[in-house]
Order: C-alpha cells, then structure tokens, then sequence
C-alpha cells in the first residue's frame, strides 16, 4: 500500500536499489487525504460517474470532435444520451448545445448554451430520452 510516511513509499519491506524519492512519498493517498482538491478525489469522483452510468461504461460513442480547445462527445446507451464536454484550455469556452439538458456535473447549459471555465467540464444527459 502506497504509503507517505514509509521511506520506500510502502511498496517494499528491503531497501530498494533505486530510493523513492520525496516528492513520491508526499503525493500517498494518506497524505493527499484531507486535500480536498487532490487528484485522487477527481479520479474517485469520475469512477463514481461512470459506475453510476451505463452509458459511460459500455455506450456507443459518436459525435467526437475537438474544436478551439474543447473535446465533445455523445454517450448513448439505450434511451439513455450523455453530452461530454471538456474545456482543454487556459480560456474559458462557450459550446452549444440545443435541445433540452439535464446537468449530470460541471457547468450548466443556458439558452442553449454552456459556458466552461478554464479547465472545466459539463456532463449532461438528454432531458426526455435519446433524440434523433
């Protein structure tokens, strides 16, 4: 187990030939854990999204593009239609996106619109079921 307060990290009971160094050790789940702004709550939270959406997991994906820094794409399983968008950029970004929505997480969509800050996201699901 990934450990901070071990000087092999916790990976091994014997002195490694190569050392851990530091910089490793401070980034330990056990250290990262009252940081709410850690990586390991992102990586929790987007695990949690996708158990919690069969879409996610096993859906058909189309509509992939990347246009002025932001990634698109559907998810459809089913009547099931998710809407990704994820802001790659330093700038914030507005993506249309007609049609009725509801928020899954991140931004927003209004008047067909959603407005992503710097480094944001939006996972929306289709209000009413998958649409042609």
């Amino acid at each position: 187990v990934w450990q901070g307060n071990d000087p092999q990290g916790g990976f091994s009971t014997v002195k490694p030939w190569l050392p851990v160094p530091a910089c490793h050790c401070a980034c330990a789940p056990d250290v990262v854990e009252g940081d709410p702004g850690a990586l390991i709550h992102h990586y929790r939270w987007a695990i949690a999204l996708r158990q919690a959406h069969p879409a996610l997991r096993s859906g058909a994906m189309t509509g992939i593009a990347a246009e002025a820094g932001v990634l698109r794409f559907l998810r459809s399983k089913g009547e099931t239609e998710l809407l990704c968008l994820f802001n790659m950029t330093d700038n914030p970004a507005a993506v249309s996106c007609p049609g009725e929505w509801d928020v899954l997480d991140g931004a927003a969509p209004v008047a067909g619109a959603v407005a992503l800050p710097p480094w944001g996201h939006a996972i929306l699901r289709r209000n009413g079921g998958r649409h042609g």
